[in-house]
């Protein structure tokens, strides 16, 4: 019997986004990046890059994206012109602007369903270093590896599978195991691992 891994479930959904986004007559590249595309058995999310010629058909993409969310919810759409130039995130919400905290920046969803993270800036150089795994193109050489090569990125980062750690809950002695993933979660959000069982900890915080 085949393990399904959550990298695996992972790219499927990216895959069935890129097969109905394929369609849009604006779309010229889309590939995974980050941990899955570096084939980490246990990422913590998934996150595209999509290289777009226009930007009309934004909502219809949106979309798409927001269909992943039945595989999983976390995950993330960089959005980027032929140019290679940044242009913002694929927001989660339906409907744009939403005129929530989330809707804050000034410039977010001036371009709709593009989201602007307050306080992020997009480093080039750290994105770059991103294994990419292409999924759906319209040219014969990649826009993202052809851009990696010319901002004289040689080299893509690589991903440690986590191992699994057992901890004893600090509320009823039982030991339980905090695998890769979770690992990923609480680290990536800047919190500590859990020190209480999930039976121990509802309600009761870490």
């Amino acid at each position: 019997m085949i393990k399904v891994t959550r990298n695996s479930l992972l790219k499927d959904a990216a895959r069935q986004f890129a097969q109905k986004a394929g369609e849009l007559a604006e779309l010229a590249e889309i590939a995974i990046c980050g941990s899955v595309a570096g084939n980490d058995p246990n990422p913590s999310d998934i996150d595209l890059a999509v290289v777009m010629t226009h930007f009309s058909s934004l909502e219809p993409l949106a979309k798409y994206a927001r269909q992943m969310s039945s595989i999983s919810h976390a995950w993330e759409v960089f959005v980027f012109d032929h140019q290679l130039t940044y242009q913002g995130r694929i927001c989660h919400r339906r409907e744009c602007p939403r005129r929530s905290i989330d809707c804050a920046d000034p410039d977010c969803g001036k371009v709709p369903h593009l989201r602007i993270v307050p306080d992020f800036e997009f480093d080039e150089p750290q994105f770059f270093e991103s294994p990419f795994e292409i999924i759906y193109q319209t040219t014969e050489k990649s826009y993202l590896l052809r851009h990696k090569e010319q901002i004289g990125i040689t080299f893509s980062r690589t991903y440690t599978a986590l191992k699994p750690i057992k901890v004893e809950c600090v509320m009823c002695g039982r030991r339980f195991i905090i695998d890769g993933g979770e690992q990923k979660w609480y680290e990536k959000r800047g919190l500590n691992l859990p020190k209480r069982c999930s039976r121990c900890r509802p309600g009761r915080g870490f």
